[in-house]
């Protein structure tokens, strides 16, 4: 049984992986890692990021056993030698791991709405605010003068 209460039997039922408990203990140790969170949390998750985190688990445990260099890997982005050179891209989680975390309510994309001030004063919502003129400024007591 992991940390977060899986077990080898329900990697297997999700993925189709057979993996052992030692690839199951990393797999939530590195999900733990990237996500920011350890078990001790998931009494005051909610359920929908109780699966998604779950989901990551199990789905790192079966990408594992493909990794042999895993602990290993170097933080380096390029090597250069005797006028040759490879780029690398440091990959940590797998690819479907790294999805399910995406779903993870404090992980995922957020979009800031930002209302138009007349909208919010219950004027005309959708016209055009002259910015360049002061006047248009509804907190402001400026006017301009009679031509």
């Amino acid at each position: 049984m992991g940390d977060w209460g899986l077990t080898v039997a329900d990697v297997f039922n999700e993925t189709g992986a057979n993996v052992s408990a030692s690839d199951l203990a990393i797999a939530s140790a590195s999900v733990e890692i990237h996500l920011n969170a350890t078990p001790g949390v998931s009494a005051v998750l909610r359920k929908r990021d109780l699966h998604w985190i779950l989901t990551s688990i199990k789905w790192q445990a079966a990408w594992l056993p493909g990794q042999p260099d895993y602990a290993e890997r170097m933080d380096t982005d390029s090597v250069s030698q005797d006028g040759a050179s490879a780029k690398f891209k440091q990959v940590l989680l797998g690819p479907l791991a790294k999805r399910a975390l995406k779903n993870v309510s404090w992980k995922g994309s957020r979009t800031l709405e930002m209302l138009d001030e007349r909208y919010r004063l219950g004027k005309r919502p959708g016209t055009a605010i002259p910015f360049e003129l002061e006047e248009s400024d509804d907190f402001s007591d400026w006017q301009a003068l009679p031509s």
